[in-house]
């Protein structure tokens, strides 16, 4: 699936959300995907070699990129959406991911 990492991520009236409001920096998928990646949840050191390579390669491909769309598969997507229901505490973040991920409930 192709994502756009620029896309930002808004809340439940549909207005962007700033990581700083002085900066007026939005609050964007990318960043949410390398929180959820590396942000440690219990369990995490449990991961095989293989499992933190994975994450390794989706955020190396994420600052890789020529443009801000990156091809992501439906098992990386279906472990990011789990992360970020783990990290965010809000439902916001976590919908907007979804519906960003092509989600239609």
């Amino acid at each position: 699936m192709k994502v756009d990492l620029k896309s930002e991520i808004k809340d439940e009236k549909n207005e962007v959300i700033f990581l700083d409001e002085t900066k007026r920096e939005a609050l964007t998928l990318s960043h949410v995907i390398v929180v959820a990646l590396q942000t440690p949840l219990k369990g995490d050191e449990e991961d095989s070699g293989e499992q933190r390579i994975k994450k390794f390669n989706i955020m190396k491909s994420m600052h890789t990129s020529k443009d801000s769309k990156i091809d992501i598969e439906s098992a990386d997507v279906a472990m990011i959406k789990e992360r970020v229901l783990k990290i965010y505490p809000t439902p916001v973040v976590y919908g907007r991911v979804c519906e960003i991920f092509g989600d239609k409930k």
